[in-house]
This record gives C-alpha cells, sequence and structure tokens, in this order.
C-alpha cells in the first residue's frame, strides 16, 4: 500500500519586516483508500499545507516521504515526474481552459506527462462516466453549471488515476445540493480506485464523512476525528 507522509513541515514567509510562521511542525500520514479532511480558519495554512504535499510549495523544512522516499531530496525534474503520476490537484476554481472543451482538457494531462505523452481515450471516457458528465465531454467550461465544472475539474484530477488526490474547497462555491453530489462522488472514487483524499474545507458536512479530521492551531495539526 502507498503511504504519503508529511513530517515535521514548518513554512515561514517574511512578511515586512518581521516573519509570520503558518506551519509549525505539521505531520500527518495518509494512505492509499483513506479519506482525511483539514480544517480550520481562512489563513491557517490549509491550502499552503496542500501546496508543500502536492510539491507547488518548497518547506522551510520538514520532508515529504511517499513509500520511504524523500520527495524533496529529488531535483525539480525528478519532483515533477513523480508529482504528475502520484498526485491529482481539484481547486475551489476550476481552473479549467475555457477555450478547450471538457474532453480536451482532461486530454491535456497525458500531452504534458513526463512518462507518456499518449492520450489515454478510454480513461478520459470512462472518467467523465464515472463523474456523470459523459454527455457534456465536448462541451466548454463556460457553457456548464458550476456543479458540472467542479465535476470535471476532479474528472482532470483523477483521470491518470493518481494515488492521491488532494482538493482545495472543492464544493466552497457550490449549492447544498451540487455540494452532496461532489461530496458522495469523491468518497465513492476514494474507495473504487484505491485513493488517498485529502481535502481542505470549511463544509463541516463534507469533513464528517471522512475517515479522519485535522485542525491546523497555531501551525500544527490536532486530530479532531478518528473513523
Amino acid at each position: 500500500m502507498n503511504r504519503l507522509q508529511a513530517l515535521n513541515i514548518c513554512m515561514t514567509y517574511q512578511n515586512l519586516n518581521h516573519q509570520v510562521q503558518v506551519l509549525d511542525n505539521a505531520s500527518l500520514d495518509i494512505d492509499e483508500g483513506k479519506s482525511i479532511g483539514i480544517i480550520g480558519p481562512s489563513g491557517c495554512g490549509k491550502t499552503t499545507f496542500l501546496h508543500i504535499l502536492a510539491g507547488l510549495e518548497t518547506p522551510s523544512s520538514g520532508s515529504i516521504i511517499f513509500n520511504d522516499t524523500d520527495l524533496l531530496t529529488k531535483d525539480d525534474n525528478e519532483f515533477t515526474r513523480i508529482r504528475s503520476e502520484l498526485f491529482g490537484f481539484a481547486y475551489q476554481f476550476h481552473y479549467l481552459l475555457e477555450d478547450l472543451t471538457i474532453y480536451e482538457n482532461c486530454s491535456i494531462v497525458f500531452q504534458i506527462s513526463k512518462s507518456t505523452n499518449t492520450i489515454n481515450h478510454e480513461a478520459i471516457i470512462s472518467t467523465l462516466d464515472e463523474l456523470g458528465i459523459l454527455n457534456i465531454k465536448d462541451s466548454y467550461p463556460y457553457m456548464l453549471s458550476g456543479g458540472e465544472r467542479q465535476r470535471a475539474a476532479i474528472a482532470r484530477a483523477i483521470v491518470n488515476r493518481p494515488s492521491f488526490l488532494l482538493m482545495d474547497e472543492p464544493t466552497g462555491n457550490l449549492d447544498v445540493d451540487n455540494a452532496s453530489i461532489i461530496q458522495e462522488l469523491t468518497l465513492n472514487l476514494s474507495k473504487k480506485f484505491n485513493m488517498g483524499i485529502l481535502v481542505a474545507t470549511h463544509d463541516m458536512s463534507y469533513a464528517n464523512k471522512l475517515d479522519e479530521v485535522y485542525k491546523i492551531e497555531h501551525g500544527t495539526l490536532k486530530l479532531q476525528k478518528n473513523g
């Protein structure tokens, strides 16, 4: 079983003439097939922590371990390759490319992959079908509802079957009904594909459905729910 670990992550930013410590020895383990939520007020470091796990930011200190390998010791090219294979990332704002169809947005994942540039048509079709949006594969993002755009963004994030899906407020801009759909879809996909899910969220109805929930307090992760 694949395991991702964040060990003693610290993150400090320079703010004018003083330093601000956002994360202070934050540690977390996530296994494939497990769903974990991170809660806390805006600005507490939830998004920063996700970005560090995904290799989008470099911590001031600490380690990101994947199966006994410290990813932070890899050079940029190797880390980029590993990241593209291990992680899918879905944001609060979908960041779909507006001039491409939903199918084409998903196909980009394969085109920019370091391991293959061959588009996996079958994977795209099956993923869109899993998320209930196969019927809009030829539509453009501007033509879709908020819920459909978020499902398309998640489809793009998991089309290459990553080991871990990291999501930043995936239900933040959705109404109650669409938020519920996203919750159930992601949890079902986690179990079906044995994919670890880490969600930064203010949505407590979502957090309460996850296997574990941590709260960021004073830069550290405090376990709030287990099982």
